[in-house]
């Protein structure tokens, strides 16, 4: 689960950014043998991640409220990756994030979808799904419904979450 408001529900700002990681059940137990940390197993894999999503930060130590916005979510979306799930709910993932970061993060998760990953991507941003998304739902009234090819204008989403477009 990648939350809407990492600040609030994804992260713990006063904490480490290795430390962040380990808040994912997953990556604690991997990191855990018979109820001892491995601490310095713990620093590598965040080093790694740093790395590997280019996390702007001075290192796994660096506590999680110095970082931006965007390195926040990367930090966010690198935990979430690096649990090895099979499925991904990502809840207005890019909210707030400048134009290099959407990128960045549009392109991890859609690396993880062609890798045979699932990700639910729930956002506000008719573009985001668009540009994102193989199948796009709408939900109204209730109701879930698949939209086609040809109703895949802002316009026509528009109407079909308003509850009109049937």
């Amino acid at each position: 689960m990648i939350p809407q408001d990492r600040d609030l529900d994804g992260l713990i700002l006063d904490m480490s950014l290795w430390e962040n990681l380990l808040l994912a059940r997953p990556l604690r137990e991997r990191m855990t043998s018979r109820g001892w940390l491995g601490h310095s197993r713990a620093i590598d894999l965040c080093a790694e991640l740093i790395d590997r999503f280019q996390i702007r930060a001075a290192g796994p130590d660096t506590i999680a409220g110095a970082l931006s916005g965007g390195n926040r979510q990367r930090l966010q979306v690198a935990r979430a990756i690096a649990e090895r799930p099979r499925v991904i709910v990502a809840h207005n993932v890019c909210r707030g994030l400048d134009l290099a970061a959407t990128a960045e993060v549009h392109r991890t998760i859609l690396e993880f979808a062609a890798s045979g990953g699932t990700v639910l991507l729930i956002s506000s941003d008719l573009d985001e799904l668009l540009a994102t998304c193989g199948r796009l739902m709408v939900i109204s009234h209730g109701k879930i419904r698949e939209t086609r090819a040809d109703e895949r204008s802002p316009e026509r989403l528009g109407l079909l979450m308003a509850g009109s477009g049937e």
